[in-house]
């Protein structure tokens, strides 16, 4: 559990409804900018190429 005590330090995760943890708004572009990442990664990975719709 230390990761997510960090990142509520941080203020990128907030306890939600029922104590489940959610994303905050600060932490989206994060988000964003890690999945984009991963996509690139696999597609390098599998020497192909990323479709955009």
């Amino acid at each position: 559990m230390h990761a997510i005590d960090w990142a509520v330090e941080r203020g990128w995760i907030a306890y939600g409804p029922y104590n489940q943890p959610e994303i905050t708004e600060r932490a989206w572009p994060l988000c964003v900018a890690l999945m984009a990442a991963l996509v690139l990664v696999a597609a390098y990975i599998e020497h192909g190429t990323v479709i955009v719709p």
